[in-house]
């Protein structure tokens, strides 16, 4: 599969996210949204809560790669940061929002990137290798691994549920 076919898809699937997310959280009783069913883990309102805040580094990360002829990341760790004690204090709606917004944002921006910055190697303190194309495809994996975090919350019986 060449390189322009692989990045049509996964902008096509990053660009499908939001409204993914949007359908599946009005699918779950809103008695479910914030309940603490395994502890130490996230809620269902946290995850998207996260989501939204992670797409505003997602957003910057990619102008990285326009703007900057050798773009350097450090490692996003939202565990180290002392706001995610508050998500669930947050407007999970709003922020649900927020992510439809930006994501919105980070299409348009990165529907145009030439395959000049696709390949455009940058330096991570925490992968060996890292380019705008691995970030979309990560932007992708995130993506769908808190919306089976997600649904795996929302469908599973409590008594099948694991803290890990």
């Amino acid at each position: 599969m060449s390189l322009e076919t692989q990045i049509t898809g996964l902008i096509e699937g990053i660009g499908q996210s939001p409204e993914m997310l949007h359908e599946l959280i009005t699918s779950i009783p809103e008695s479910r949204l914030k309940q603490k069913l395994i502890p130490n883990k996230w809620s269902i309102h946290e995850h998207v809560c996260h989501l939204a805040m992670s797409e505003e580094m997602i957003i910057r990360r990619f102008r990285g790669f326009k703007d900057r002829p050798n773009p350097q990341f450090q490692s996003y760790q939202p565990n180290d940061r002392s706001d995610y004690d508050e998500l669930m204090h947050l407007d999970m709606w709003n922020y649900l929002d927020r992510y439809k917004d930006i994501r919105h944002q980070t299409i348009e921006l990165i529907k145009n990137f030439d395959a000049r910055i696709w390949r455009k190697e940058a330096t991570h303190e925490e992968y060996i290798a890292y380019s705008a194309f691995i970030f979309l495809r990560h932007v992708l994996m995130h993506d769908f691994f808190h919306m089976y975090r997600i649904e795996e919350l929302a469908l599973t019986k409590e008594t099948h549920l694991k803290s890990e």
